[in-house]
């Protein structure tokens, strides 16, 4: 079978290290939302769907942070994705729309931070 060359005006454009992180967190918060519109409809499948793939993002998140230039900063920032994490689970656990928006509040502040850094 012969293979056709991709046409280049098709591929989608290489995306930066950073660019990428921010797809990640935007992500992250747009499952949670979804999960909380989904306990707000009583939609206990659409909660837990939803919940899995924010906590999937932000452990991606926490997983992905290199040691090397500062433990100490990547330390933190695995505690807070860990925090995080937490308030993803208590929120899907208990239905608790309050603890699924402190997460979305804390991922937002952390993209606008990373946003804000390569500007």
């Amino acid at each position: 079978m012969k293979k056709f060359p991709k046409r280049k005006d098709l591929q989608e454009p290489k995306k930066s290290p950073h660019a990428l992180l921010l797809l990640l967190f935007d992500g992250a918060m747009r499952y949670a939302r979804r999960s909380i519109r989904c306990i707000e409809a009583e939609d206990d499948a659409g909660r837990d769907l939803y919940t899995k793939k924010a906590q999937a993002i932000v452990q991606e998140l926490r997983d992905g942070w290199d040691h090397r230039p500062s433990p100490e900063l990547t330390h933190a920032m695995q505690a807070l994705c860990e925090y995080i994490l937490g308030r993803l689970a208590r929120g899907a656990a208990e239905d608790d729309t309050a603890a699924i928006e402190e997460a979305v509040e804390l991922l937002a502040t952390l993209r606008t931070g990373f946003a804000d850094s390569n500007q």
